[in-house]
């Protein structure tokens, strides 16, 4: 079996007995996870949104080509400032490889840009966690 070929099936009527809940308020988690899907891929197909994903990624490339100059390596206060929006940029490009996941599940591994997208994210992290910021160039 390969990994593209996995699929979350949802079962519905399913006989588990919800505690605290009484009949009028149960809903089973399988339709509770599928809205979520729904909610996460409308929220990542949305125009609005893929539009400023790519404004943040050019954002990112240009901050990345300014953090070489020497006026932001010799100044610790705009250093510290470019390296809070680093962060900041690698919070929100977390967030949305995890809509992304949320969306489409393990298919984002089948999907080659996604799939260097979770990569990135999450080197960078690792990378991060070591104070090295090797990885910044990928994303």
């Amino acid at each position: 079996m390969n990994l593209c070929s996995i699929h979350v099936e949802v079962h519905h009527g399913s006989n588990i007995k919800e505690e605290g809940l009484n009949e009028n308020d149960k809903t089973s988690s399988s339709d509770n996870f599928s809205a979520v899907r729904k909610l996460a891929g409308q929220f990542v197909e949305h125009p609005v949104f893929v539009i400023g994903m790519i404004v943040l990624i050019l954002i990112n490339a240009v901050m990345m080509g300014l953090a070489t100059f020497q006026f932001v390596k010799s100044n610790a206060e705009v250093s510290a400032i470019f390296e809070s929006i680093d962060l900041a940029l690698l919070i929100i490009f977390t967030i949305e490889i995890s809509l992304q996941f949320c969306y489409i599940g393990f298919g984002i591994f089948c999907d080659g840009w996604l799939f260097f997208d979770f990569f990135v994210v999450a080197l960078s992290w690792i990378m991060a966690s070591f104070g090295k910021d090797s990885v910044k160039i990928f994303r």
